[in-house]
């Protein structure tokens, strides 16, 4: 079980990691509409997605403290 756990974390941690790098790297940062076009960030908004994402980035790639 605590293998399963690492391997699911570890998934997490790169997948996290993957989307920071992607944001940084994006000029611009969309989300979908719900008409399905692409709705553009403004510069704040980016800031705040990027911000989120390092933060998800940190949590899941930490290791829980027991």
């Amino acid at each position: 079980m605590r293998r399963d756990v690492q391997e699911a974390r570890s998934s997490q941690c790169k997948e996290a990691k993957d989307r920071y790098e992607k944001s940084i790297q994006a000029r611009r940062i969309f989300r979908t509409g719900k008409d399905g076009e692409r709705e553009y960030l403004t510069d704040a908004e980016a800031d705040e997605w990027r911000l989120k994402a390092r933060s998800e980035m940190q949590e899941a790639c930490t290791a829980p403290s027991s």
